[in-house]
C-alpha cells in the first residue's frame, strides 16, 4: 500500500539521471534529503522538502548564485517548497549528527 510518503519517495527515485545533471551543473559534491521527507511524518500537502547539500570546494566560485539556482530548481522538481541546508552552515553537532542519520543520499560526485 503507498502512503503519501512512499508515493514521494517513488516520485523522487525515478528522477536521478535529473538529480545528477542539476548537481553536476550547480557544481554539488554531495546531496541529501533529510527531514520528514525521510520518515514517514511526511505531509505532501503541509510539509516543505528538506535537503542537505555540499558544495565543492571550488576558488572563485559563486556558492550564493549556485545555492539560491539548486533551491529553485529542487522546489520545481520535486513540487513542493525547498528548504536547502549547506552541511558547512551547520554548527550544532547535535542537529549534524541526527541529519546524517536519517539523510537518503541523492547524490555523490
Amino acid at each position: 500500500m503507498f502512503t503519501p510518503y512512499t508515493d514521494f519517495m517513488v516520485s523522487i527515485s525515478a528522477l536521478p539521471a535529473l538529480v545528477k545533471s542539476l548537481c553536476e551543473r550547480s557544481q554539488v559534491s554531495r546531496l541529501a534529503l533529510v527531514g520528514s521527507a525521510v520518515r514517514d511524518d511526511f505531509d505532501p500537502v503541509r510539509s516543505d522538502v528538506d535537503f542537505l547539500v555540499d558544495f565543492k570546494d571550488i576558488p572563485g566560485f559563486d556558492y550564493f548564485g549556485a545555492y539560491m539556482s539548486l533551491r529553485r530548481e529542487l522546489a520545481v522538481l520535486v513540487d513542493h517548497p525547498v528548504d536547502l541546508i549547506t552541511e558547512r552552515g551547520i554548527e550544532n553537532p547535535y542537529l549534524r549528527e541526527s541529519l546524517a542519520r536519517d539523510a537518503r543520499i541523492l547524490y555523490a560526485a
